[in-house]
């Protein structure tokens, strides 16, 4: 492992806000990991892991943590049925290739998840989700170092205590925890066209009711490229806010004012879409500071100029949540970390 510092972690966030981390270190192996977390705690400096870094916000000009950059590789066939098989992933892999991986040796699951950004590792502490479908899903259990006890440790998936763009992962009890390796519960079987309205309507256009798995995947990557801005060419963080979850009496007064609306039974009350929110706020495609809400998806922030920083962000958040808290009575909530 080589340690270094004052490292420019500028290329390392979705919206290229600029920053420079104290310390910084590559992971490749679980032996690097071990001895990059003791070098952290001889130095009393709080470690950050780092994925691809597409869903990170730097929330100040010096990270003053201890940056792991995970590259832990490694996707490896643990047991096969006749109808299912196992798959161990590990943590530094990029999440689409192992998508695309599954996918072309015909494995379903995970491919309503294809063209998010980002690695294996990160996915379940976001519980990354699209089109209906999200990681905890399909994941069976994962494997992590416990920086307190300095041990490897297998969770469960009921360990990981999933919610909607949530987990255990994100919390205080959670960040003990640095994730080495994911294991997953793929289907041989034909796979369905994922329920969710944009993806059925796509297939329902070209008159493809049994799409193979490929396609069902070309059909996602599609989707997402008309509505979400490549990021290595538009800074941003993909969606900006979770779609909010709102009691059903706030749900049916709204529906009154806004019949309309879209919205989604869920166990804990109603979802509404948040892109929906901010366009019918008046925001979409609009310049807010040194932010822009993205014409073809308001849920998205984008960075145009490259120059915005944490203050900028900051501002153009808080403009588009007291708006819609404003016309909707809905309290907006932020998909990405803000790392200080």
């Amino acid at each position: 492992m080589k340690l270094e510092t004052n490292v420019d972690l500028t290329l390392y966030n979705g919206l290229s806000l600029s920053a420079k981390a104290r310390y910084f270190a590559l992971v490749d192996s679980i032996e690097s990991l071990f001895e990059a977390v003791e070098l952290s705690k001889s130095k009393k400096t709080p470690v950050h892991i780092l994925g691809g870094g597409t869903n990170t916000i730097w929330g100040s000009k010096r990270i003053e943590k201890f940056v792991l950059k995970m590259e832990l590789s490694g996707f490896e066939i643990l047991s096969e049925t006749r109808d299912f098989v196992t798959v161990k992933i590990s943590a530094g892999e990029n999440w689409d290739q192992c998508v695309k991986k599954s996918v072309e040796m015909g494995f379903s699951g995970i491919e309503a998840l294809s063209a998010i950004p980002g690695t294996a590792g990160a996915t379940p502490v976001q519980n990354i989700g699209a089109y209906g479908k999200e990681i905890s899903q399909a994941l069976i259990s994962l494997s992590a170092l416990d920086i307190e006890t300095m041990r490897e440790r297998v969770l469960k998936n009921s360990d990981c205590k999933f919610r909607y763009r949530d987990s255990i992962f994100k919390t205080t009890q959670g960040k003990r925890f640095i994730i080495t390796s994911i294991t997953v519960r793929l289907s041989k079987l034909p796979p369905p066209i994922p329920n969710y309205h944009i993806v059925q309507d796509f297939f329902l256009q070209r008159k493809n009711k049994n799409p193979t798995l490929s396609e069902i995947r070309e059909a996602v990557v599609a989707i997402r490229a008309s509505r979400l801005p490549d990021p290595s060419i538009v800074p941003n963080c993909g969606s900006f806010f979770k779609n909010p979850i709102i009691d059903r009496d706030l749900a049916t007064n709204l529906c009154k004012r806004f019949p309309t609306m879209p919205r989604y039974p869920d166990k804990s009350g109603i979802k509404i879409p948040a892109g929906w929110l901010i366009e019918k706020a008046g925001l979409r495609g609009k310049t807010i500071g040194r932010f822009s809400t993205y014409p073809k998806n308001a849920l998205v922030l984008t960075s145009p100029t490259k120059k915005a920083v944490i203050k900028d962000l900051e501002y153009a958040k808080n403009v588009i949540i007291s708006q819609v808290k404003e016309k909707f009575g809905v309290e907006l909530e932020i998909e990405p970390e803000i790392v200080k």
